[in-house]
């Protein structure tokens, strides 16, 4: 369920700047970081458009007992 609200998140936040003068990117960044710790559990974001990569990062931890970040 929290990955549908995420999902349906960066939708949102990508359909409606269109008309604000605030970047996307910075938004999805600033939403994420805020909803993943860097040393817990995380997930990968990629947004794109028509073939075109208009955000992508990884948030937190892929393995938790190496630390290893998500890529």
């Amino acid at each position: 369920m929290k990955t549908l609200i995420l999902l349906l998140a960066a939708c949102l936040v990508f359909s409606c700047t269109r008309h604000s003068e605030k970047d996307p990117a910075k938004l999805l960044d600033a939403y994420f970081s805020a909803e993943f710790s860097a040393d817990g559990p995380g997930a990968a974001v990629l947004v794109m458009r028509q073939g075109k990569v208009l955000f992508e990062k990884g948030y937190g931890l892929a393995d938790l007992e190496k630390k290893t970040p998500i890529t």
